[in-house]
């Protein structure tokens, strides 16, 4: 069998994705655990799965009042949902131990049309900040978030809400749930209602990304989004609340890589094309812009663990997983494949990611 090298086709890819805590003005609190009869043994099982989940020990804080899981001060995570990751996840709990990320992002059809409702008593300077964060997202060029307010609280997927805390976070939010919905609300503390509008302004960006599945930049939980470094001191997503400078290029990048433009065959379909066979034989699929779950791919008429090679198109790039849900061990490559079987890639792909180089 004749082979070819390849370039970037990286063996041990990691996914990133964005968490948001707030010092001095988003902050990150390190607070002992409560005592109570949950927070020993009743919770056990609760703070081991999100300590393999990438989120140190200590930041980790269980609310007995609200029933939830607060991290690092502003992520919040339903005691309720985290069961159902649990659930989701029983059979393969070992990949939270491989890989630093969040556990779900928002699907790309939840994506397409996020809409939020404001309180009415929400501080008008807040509900201008509001209106900025979502103009902000809607601009970004070949993303497939698309976000509204709407009127009718009970068509949207998400509110927004005061509330009032002397601790010392501005807001927080909750994470995407594990029907890859958008998290579905944020909490403005109104102890910072003086707050000047830029650092307003990026606290919203900030929680909305927490909604839609992003992880602090600057702390360790979390694997890095293919493509974006380590570090990104002026990203939105970083834990304190800077003034609004825009979005960095690897702020825009990671969001265009988890939610891309024009996925699950809308826009050019063929970025893309998997083969069943190597030397592309086969029945073969073709794909555009996206993120393609194992049940995507099915729906496309591509088997799970079948695919044997595959070209992508000049300009873009190819991020596979052996797992579903864009889980496990990950490679990406941005040049033609004729045989995953030297890569030890072969018939494992159960999700992929197609983006721009």
């Amino acid at each position: 069998m004749k082979t070819r090298s390849i370039q970037h086709f990286r063996k041990n890819f990691a996914i990133n994705l964005v968490i948001v805590a707030t010092t001095f003005f988003i902050s990150c609190s390190n607070e002992e655990f409560e005592d109570s009869v949950n927070s020993a043994t009743d919770l056990d099982k609760y703070y081991s799965f999100l300590v393999n989940s990438g989120f140190e020990k200590d930041e980790i804080k269980f609310d007995q009042e609200t029933d939830m899981f607060i991290i690092g001060g502003d992520l919040l995570i339903l005691r309720s949902e985290v069961d159902n990751y649990i659930k989701r996840d029983g059979l393969d709990v070992d990949i939270h131990t491989k890989q630093r990320r969040g556990t779900y992002i928002v699907s790309a059809n939840n994506a397409r049309s996020v809409t939020y409702f404001v309180e009415s008593n929400v501080p008008q300077s807040w509900k201008t900040a509001i209106n900025g964060a979502v103009a902000q997202y809607n601009a970004i060029s070949g993303s497939g978030l698309r976000i509204s307010l709407t009127n009718d609280r009970n068509r949207a997927d998400a509110r927004i809400f005061n509330g009032f805390s002397n601790e010392n976070w501005v807001a927080r939010a909750l994470l995407p749930n594990a029907s890859r919905r958008v998290g579905s609300w944020i909490e403005i503390n109104t102890r910072f209602n003086s707050m000047e509008s830029g650092r307003k302004l990026f606290t919203m960006v900030h929680e909305m990304g927490h909604n839609f599945g992003l992880l602090h930049t600057n702390q360790n939980r979390g694997s890095v989004i293919e493509g974006t470094p380590l570090r990104d001191p002026n990203s939105v997503m970083n834990s304190s609340v800077l003034p609004w400078r825009g979005f960095t290029n690897f702020d825009l990048v990671s969001i265009r890589t988890l939610y891309p433009g024009s996925g699950g065959g809308g826009g050019n379909t063929n970025i893309v094309t998997v083969y069943r066979d190597c030397s592309y034989g086969g029945s073969s699929q073709n794909y555009g812009l996206g993120n393609y779950d194992v049940n995507d791919l099915i729906g496309n008429g591509t088997r799970n663990d079948d695919i044997s090679s595959f070209k992508v198109a000049q300009g873009y790039k190819i991020i596979i997983y052996v797992n579903g849900n864009f889980n496990g061990r990950a490679a990406s490559a941005t040049s033609n494949i004729d045989c995953l079987v030297q890569y030890g890639w072969n018939d494992v792909i159960s999700s992929f990611r197609v983006v721009r180089n």
